[in-house]
Formats: structure tokens, C-alpha cells, sequence
């Protein structure tokens, strides 16, 4: 499991919106890519989104930030 912070660095559209292939999500506006496992953006290497720690508790995903 992977959490990211879910506003686009570009205009703050809802990642949680995009869709996901490869390992990347996509921003829903704009088509930004971003590495799910670290936040890196792939299109502005500049504009990464912040990555969260994850654990799982009683079948349950949780993030540690």
C-alpha cells in the first residue's frame, strides 16, 4: 500500500481522481504522472507530492503522517 498527499502540485485537482497504471498515478486535469511509491512527478521533476508511511492494523490500511 501507498499513500500520497491528494492534490496536484499543478492546481491542486484531487489525485485520488486520476487514474493509476503502471505504478503512476495520473492528475485528473492535466495528466501529470506521479511515482506512487515515492511521490517523484514524473512530468515536473520540480513537483513532487508528499509521501506517507503506511501501516495495516486490524485489516485496516493506516498512514503513520
Amino acid at each position: 500500500f501507498h499513500a500520497l498527499d491528494d492534490a496536484c502540485p499543478h492546481r491542486g485537482a484531487p489525485l485520488g481522481a486520476g487514474w493509476m497504471e503502471a505504478g503512476q498515478v495520473m492528475c485528473p486535469l492535466h495528466g501529470w504522472a506521479f511515482d506512487v511509491t515515492t511521490g517523484a512527478c514524473l512530468t515536473r521533476p520540480d513537483r513532487p507530492v508528499a509521501r506517507h508511511d503506511v501501516r495495516v492494523a486490524g485489516g485496516r490500511v493506516l498512514t503513520e503522517s
